[in-house]
């Protein structure tokens, strides 16, 4: 499903943001992705969603090549992802129903199809009543709610969270990082890149942990220790 091979990224500024970094996510895993700032976190998402190309080594997702990626390609990649970024990014002139509408319309699915599955998606995530609100008439979790709605309308293979709690209280964090593991559980291969210490240990699923572009550890149903709580 992914697979880095001893991935390095240097940025014309002379950063080097991973340093000969390699892992696998299997379809179907839940995978958090921590770090402090400057760790390599967002490079990662970079190069996942193709924003970048590194610097050497190789990238495998979905079987496809991102080093040899088409530009005729690239879209057909990008549609079989499905992306939360922490500040959500909605439409504001859109109704939450309009929202998530919009992600499918721009594939080409037809009218019939999005008028069963978005109510089904609201559903999914706790939105019954809210499909004529706007953006700014939410709470931020409603607003995270949204997005994550979005991300998965057209049934991505993999779900990429960016931060996904990084504006929100934790009560609200809890409740997010729930839905997405309730995605996951419906077949979704999800990636969140966190510095949350509580998301991560409330899952306690599979955690690659990044320290100045490396992989310092990549555990198991694991948990932060106590030194990790400074991130």
């Amino acid at each position: 499903m992914i697979d880095f091979d001893n991935v390095s990224m240097i940025y014309k500024s002379g950063t080097e943001a991973l340093h000969g970094i390699t892992f696998h996510v299997d379809p179907g895993e839940f995978v958090f992705i921590t770090g402090k700032s400057g760790s390599g976190k967002s490079t990662i998402i970079k190069l996942l969603m193709r924003e970048e190309k590194p610097t050497s080594g190789d990238i495998f997702v979905n079987g496809y090549d991102l080093l040899s990626l088409s530009r005729y390609d690239l879209p057909h990649y990008r549609r079989r992802l499905g992306v939360v970024f922490q500040d959500c990014r909605l439409l504001m002139n859109k109704t939450v129903y309009q929202n998530v509408e919009f992600a499918m319309e721009i594939v080409g699915e037809s009218n019939r199809t999005i008028k069963q599955v978005v109510p089904r998606l609201l559903h999914l995530v706790d939105l019954e009543g809210k499909e004529k609100s706007f953006p700014d008439e939410l709470a931020g979790g409603e607003q995270a709610r949204v997005a994550l709605a979005r991300a998965i309308a057209n049934a991505p293979d993999i779900l990429i969270a960016d931060e996904p709690t990084g504006n929100l209280d934790p009560k609200t964090s809890v409740e997010i990082v729930d839905l997405l593991y309730k995605v996951n559980r419906l077949g979704t291969t999800v990636v969140v890149v966190t510095h949350d210490t509580r998301i991560v240990d409330r899952l306690q699923q599979r955690v690659i942990r990044l320290q100045d572009g490396e992989i310092v550890s990549d555990t198991e149903g694991s948990i932060y220790e106590n030194e990790a709580c400074e991130y």
